[in-house]
């Protein structure tokens, strides 16, 4: 199921977003991301409309949308990446949405 964010889940959203971000993006130090926690949780989060993959065993992934165009965050936990979850997540936005836009890292690789 995919849901709106809500204040009670934002602890497990940062903690997936800081295990998948230092998994994804391993050419940039493991401490950058650590700084940036408190930034992505009380600016970055609160700024975008946010949305949950939840199953029975809990919140597995989460996708951000700011200024309803802009792609801001796509994170799966990383015990749950390539089991279709980012695309299920992606595809809710795209059905929500009329534009969507979407930047990455050019070091980024495929998990």
């Amino acid at each position: 199921m995919i849901r709106s964010l809500e204040n009670k889940d934002i602890d497990k959203v940062m903690d997936i977003w800081l295990k998948s971000t230092i998994k994804a993006h391993d050419f940039i130090s493991k401490e950058y991301w650590e700084k940036s926690y408190t930034d992505v949780r009380n600016i970055y989060i609160p700024m975008a409309n946010t949305f949950l993959y939840e199953d029975i065993e809990g919140i597995k992934g989460f996708i951000s949308v700011i200024n309803n165009e802009f792609i801001g965050a796509l994170f799966v936990d990383v015990d749950y990446q390539g089991a279709g979850i980012g695309k299920k997540l992606i595809n809710y936005a795209m059905d929500k949405y009329k534009k969507l836009n979407l930047a990455v890292y050019k070091d980024n690789k495929k998990q």
